[in-house]
């Protein structure tokens, strides 16, 4: 006999799943921003431009996490993913490819986990916005 109620082991188990859970998430995460990295890293090797427009703060940039430029790097003008374009700053606005062009797009299509250097500039903003919540409450 271990000492262990029925009750106790049921916990314990319990508290194993949930641990294998996070375990996965972060597992999937891991391999998602890998990827992406890895797909980036061919992308400026084979000459795209690779400008990304999403921000994870409200009110800067525009898009998704996956859009990436699909022209050539050193292209003129605007930065475009498919039907999508913007400046340097982010702004995204709809403007579709003529029909005598073909759509742009990089043989290598992203995963919407946001990067480390994304995820960090939304937890940085998260916690100014708290702290800015807190302090009005005071």
């Amino acid at each position: 006999m271990t000492g262990h109620s029925p009750r106790s082991t049921v916990l314990f188990l319990e508290m194993d799943q949930e641990k294998e859970t996070e375990m996965k998430t972060r597992l999937h995460i891991w391999r998602k921003r890998f990827t992406n990295r890895w797909y980036d890293l061919r992308a400026v090797l084979a000459g795209y431009c690779n400008h990304r427009p999403y921000s994870p703060v409200p009110g800067e940039g525009g898009g998704y996490a996956h859009w990436r430029c699909a022209l050539r790097r050193g292209h003129e003008g605007m930065h475009r993913a498919r039907n999508y374009v913007w400046s340097a700053n982010g702004r995204t606005s709809y403007l579709p490819v003529p029909n005598s062009q073909p759509m742009p797009r990089q043989p290598w299509d992203r995963s919407m986990t946001l990067t480390r250097r994304q995820d960090r500039r939304r937890e940085r903003w998260l916690n100014r916005r708290y702290a800015e919540m807190r302090a009005s409450r005071d």
